[in-house]
């Protein structure tokens, strides 16, 4: 049991899910209604500080007779318990997730040789469930149990159809609420069905009201009530009798602009404003499923004839126009929201005037034995990166300020950087810097201190760049790598990002072969070789890695043979000029069969060019040259059993009217390209991965990046491929 792999499978930058670090009640239960690509309830019981947990495609039934399917999951944070609200498309479990039911559990039976023998017994006292229950494990299978309830006064029971929360307006707090966020993105959408308002510059604040008691709550649910009790305050008296919870942000107004300095300095003298742009909870009744536009016209009639501290954000129907108006005022930017949103779509988008965001500081150097600069970092997926450092905007004052924060939270190095003389910190903290450009190593330049930001967690700071693509700044994101049709940089990049998590298993730890085409796809070279080292190779082990070799140029990606990485063979089908679609792949059909009377498993993928490669998971072999000779007998065999349709040799004058069995790939040295690899062809092909029975819907080179639909990049045609192989 533990953290770890629930922890590996999310990006705590992106999605509000709890990272885990507080402890809770023992004995608790919940169940999670989860409206991810595939509808189901999850079942989490704490056991020895973790929630162990199920997901159960069905839900629970109080009918004895059933058995319904619960697939034990990773294990989950214990405050996970209470987490409701929207998992961010692209995140692990993507969708909106309702808390169905909550309560405390007994254990029946020891849950500790249980879980070794398959057989778990407990007693439920929730809002929804209670009574006995059992889970039972089918088989051998690790993963597969069984929900059974046991017979009890509540056996028998209709089966819950209601899927709302359980949170009702006497239950609401800030744990209830995950505010939602907003991507950035370097393009104004336009339409109708889109309003645009002004981004301010301040903290993110949850406001509830109850009667005349008022709670503000940053996005990481610290208290800041007291911090800015005149706000507070403010809401008691005006909205006194009042059950509402208000989304916005607290700014400090100077010069009729809001001022982040000013807050981040705020000691109660200057003049706060709290400008609200949602309403979450009406008269205690939850109103977060209701369409944008409604729930601000409620706000609006709320607020009306509030005091100058709060304040209504209003709507804009022009995007353009009103992001040229905050650029001309020197504001920070806009946001961008679809009018019939529900509060739980992801969906919210910021476009900024100007370079600026939040970092980690990472640590410090110091002259005259003062914080001269802060060394600043982002977290890409779990891992910080190193983002330059910022000096401008430090004076005595502020270099005080920060030196008695940063007592007794010294810390190792945690990124890699050429700075000298740095005191080290944990990542605890993080500082609003404003910055010209991101230089082409990734670093900020001419980059100014704003100040201390406390109101969101240090995890969830990422490169905000619109250009950023998994922690990688793409310079000059419209130069055109594709004429025919015009295809940019930036496309190539996030074409690779949705591809990454089913690309990297064929190319993690294994040597890699790139096609740059930096002046376009007509100008290509292979590299396999880093910058100026003939004695290592190219490899690719994380979603971060391949967007950098985007940002420098590659187009291709493809895996190489040596010794050591023979785990699975490429055949390419390589057909003579003339011939016939339905030759090939009744070629590629023949070849799938000889595999199978050699017992050897097969997989098909397009080649983004002419034929078909037909790809066999292997054990690793002892040498490459057993290898090698393995392939070429395997092509030969199928050469001489079919020997009027193919050749395995390579000569041209051998191929005329046949299809050539290319087993070439499988020598030292030689190189494929790889499943998801974008071909550097006109028309953007893809060598893109399909399923046997789909081969008669494809040509070669059908499937571009133009026409790759969300089902096909969701689904995965190749999941079994390391399975079993012999």
């Amino acid at each position: 049991m533990g953290l770890t792999a629930y922890r590996s499978k999310r990006d705590f930058s992106i999605t509000k899910e709890p990272y885990g670090t507080k402890k809770g009640k023992k004995g608790i239960f919940s169940v999670q209604y989860h409206e991810a690509r595939r509808t189901h309830y999850d079942l989490r019981l704490e056991y020895e500080g973790v929630l162990l947990s199920w997901a159960i495609p069905k839900g629970p039934s109080f009918d004895t007779k059933q058995r319904r399917l619960a697939v034990k999951v990773e294990d989950h944070p214990i405050d996970y318990a209470d987490f409701e609200g929207m998992i961010p498309k692209g995140q692990y479990g993507g969708g909106k997730v309702t808390l169905w039911d909550k309560g405390t559990y007994n254990q029946n039976t020891d849950f500790n040789k249980g879980l070794k023998s398959g057989s778990l017994k407990f007693t439920l006292h929730g809002k929804r469930l209670n009574g006995s229950w059992a889970l039972v494990k089918i088989g051998g299978d690790k993963d597969n149990w069984l929900l059974i309830k046991e017979k009890d006064e509540y056996a028998g029971a209709p089966e819950i159809t209601d899927t709302t929360s359980i949170i009702n307006k006497s239950d609401f707090s800030v744990g209830d609420i995950v505010s939602k966020q907003a991507k950035a993105t370097a393009d104004i959408p336009t339409g109708e069905d889109w309003l645009y308002e002004i981004k301010y510059d301040g903290y993110r604040i949850l406001a509830f009201v109850e009667g005349d008691k008022v709670k503000l709550y940053t996005r990481n649910h610290n208290d800041a009530t007291e911090k800015f009790s005149v706000a507070a305050k403010a809401m008691s008296e005006f909205l006194k009798d009042k059950n509402v919870v208000l989304d916005g942000e607290m700014t400090v107004i100077k010069d009729g602009k809001t001022d982040f300095s000013a807050l981040a300095h705020y000691s109660g003298k200057d003049e706060l404003c709290f400008i609200a742009f949602d309403l979450l909870i009406d008269n205690g009744i939850d109103i977060r499923s209701l369409p944008l536009v409604e729930r601000k016209n409620r706000l609006k009639e709320l607020l009306k004839d509030a005091s100058p501290v709060l304040a209504f954000s209003e709507s804009f129907s022009d995007g353009h126009a009103l992001f040229n108006s905050v650029k001309e005022l020197n504001l920070e930017g806009i946001v961008c929201k679809r009018k019939n949103s529900s509060y739980f779509d992801d969906d919210w988008l910021k476009v900024k005037c100007r370079h600026r965001q939040e970092f980690v500081i990472l640590g410090y150097t110091n002259e005259k034995k003062e914080v001269s600069s802060l060394l600043l970092g982002y977290y890409n997926g779990s891992k910080l990166t190193y983002a330059g450092k910022v000096g401008t905007g430090i004076n005595k004052k502020v270099a005080s300020e920060l030196k008695k924060r940063f007592e007794g939270h010294s810390g190792s190095p945690t990124v890699q950087c050429k700075q000298k003389n740095v005191h080290w910190l944990k990542p605890f903290l993080m500082a609003e810097v404003e910055f010209a450009e991101w230089t082409d190593g990734g670093l900020v330049r001419q980059a100014s201190f704003k100040g201390i930001r406390e109101d969101k967690s240090v995890l969830t700071v990422k490169n905000e760049d619109p250009n950023a693509i998994s922690g990688v700044t793409i310079t000059n994101p419209q130069k055109l790598i594709y004429n025919h049709p015009a295809v940019t940089k930036i496309q190539i990049a996030r074409y690779y990002e949705s591809v990454a998590d089913k690309m990297l298993p064929y190319l993690t730890d294994r040597p890699i072969t790139i096609v740059r085409c930096n002046s376009g796809i007509e100008n290509r070279f292979y590299k396999k070789h880093p910058s100026g080292d003939k004695t290592s190779l190219i490899y690719i082990n994380s979603a971060s890695d391949i967007i950098k070799e985007v940002q420098l140029g590659t187009v291709e990606f493809h895996t190489a043979c040596f010794n050591g990485y023979t785990n699975f063979m490429v055949f390419d089908l390589d057909p003579d000029e003339g011939l016939n679609l339905n030759a090939v792949k009744q070629g590629a059909l023949d070849i799938r069969k000889a595999l199978k009377e050699l017992k050897l498993k097969s997989f098909i993928k397009l080649s983004g060019g002419k034929g078909y490669h037909i790809v066999v998971p292997m054990k690793d072999m002892p040498s490459i040259e057993q290898f090698s000779s393995f392939a070429r007998s395997v092509a030969e065999l199928i050469a001489a059993k079919y020997p009027d349709k193919y050749t395995s040799n390579i000569k041209k004058d051998k191929r005329h009217g046949k299809i050539f069995i290319d087993w070439q790939r499988n020598t030292d040295g030689a190189t494929a390209v790889a499943p998801y690899s974008l071909r550097a062809r006109d028309g953007a092909p893809v060598s893109f991965p399909i399923a046997w029975d789909e081969l008669d819907n494809f040509a070669p080179n059908e499937l571009t990046l133009f026409n790759i639909g969300k089902d096909m990049l969701l689904s995965d045609a190749w999941k079994n491929f390391f399975n079993g192989v012999k």
